[in-house]
């Protein structure tokens, strides 16, 4: 499967994508999971979804350094970390932005909202994940 890979492009980003789907499908129902609870004892929508968010985050990142991105693993935690960091923070604001849109303009559940808010911010955390944080090497070459 490995040479398939090298020999239909695209190939490695669609099997990516698929897998950051797995993975954030795990940490979507984690993410919905601990903002019921949380709203449910009585922590506001935001609170509630920033806690998920903290929970939800830690199992993705593990996941997509080992799973989704392995073959960028060369690159050291140390600059992964971080860049993961700041590409799931801009996520959660992006995220935090439409649920409150929905709860406030919209009179959404807050459930329903932060469901919808967590789709909508998922595009942006995988470019931003592949292209930056999970970026595979540059190999320097003489010319560089």
């Amino acid at each position: 499967m490995r040479a398939l890979r090298f020999a239909v492009p695209g190939f490695h980003v669609a099997g990516e994508g698929v897998r950051f789907c797995c993975v954030g499908a795990s940490g979507y129902c984690v993410n919905l999971g601990v903002f019921q609870f949380a709203h449910g004892t009585g922590a506001g929508h935001r609170s509630a979804a920033t806690l998920a968010f903290l929970v939800a985050v830690s199992s993705n990142y593990a996941l997509n350094r080992r799973w989704t991105f392995a073959a960028a693993t060369a690159t050291a935690k140390r600059v992964q970390a971080p860049r993961f960091a700041v590409v799931s923070v801009t996520g959660l604001g992006i995220a935090l932005a439409v649920l409150e849109a929905l709860v406030r303009l919209g009179q959404a559940p807050p459930l329903a909202a932060q469901a919808c808010a967590v789709l909508v911010a998922a595009p942006v955390t995988f470019a931003g994940q592949k292209l930056w944080s999970f970026a595979r090497p540059v190999a320097r070459g003489a010319g560089a």
